[in-house]
């Protein structure tokens, strides 16, 4: 089970993989804060491979719930382009 403040903590205290895969675990189980925090992993690189299409995919997950900051990284996804994903100013 998912528990935010633990792998919060881990991310603070520089274990970024163990806290990806913690935020990785939330996420499957319906965890939108959980997707939020992962697909910050994949668009940022740290304690996973730098993936932008799944990063997307994850702040898409999370948006529904998210107060602007999943619509701001998708933004921020598609304009820097790259790693799988196109460069699209109007998207």
């Amino acid at each position: 089970m998912f528990e935010k403040s633990v792998a919060d903590l881990k991310f603070l205290n520089g274990d970024m993989t163990l806290a990806a895969e913690m935020y990785h675990e939330g996420a499957r189980e319906g965890d939108v804060y959980a997707a939020f925090s992962y697909g910050y992993c994949l668009m940022t690189g740290q304690g996973v491979e730098r993936s932008l299409s799944d990063a997307k995919s994850f702040f898409g997950f999370s948006k529904e719930s998210d107060e602007g900051e999943s619509y701001y990284n998708i933004a921020m996804i598609y304009l820097e382009g790259g790693c799988g994903v196109p460069k699209d100013y109007l998207k």
